[in-house]
């Protein structure tokens, strides 16, 4: 009985002595400036080819149009 009159009170004051040991310490992080974005320069687009098929065949069977 006496150990734990004695463990609980100083198991608490351990407890809150590590609670307020990290009181007033700043959680900032401080960031490297970023580096400059390089523009890409401007690619032509692959021309569309059509082609394929014989041409009979219909391009939407199904729909609509």
């Amino acid at each position: 009985m006496r150990i734990s009159r004695v463990l609980m009170p100083t198991a608490l004051a351990g407890f809150l002595a590590s609670l307020a040991s990290g009181c007033g310490s700043g959680t900032e992080v401080k960031l490297a400036p970023a580096p400059l974005v390089k523009e890409t320069p401007a690619q032509e687009l692959p021309k569309v080819r059509k082609g394929g098929g014989s041409g009979l065949m219909k391009k939407n069977p199904g729909g609509n149009s």
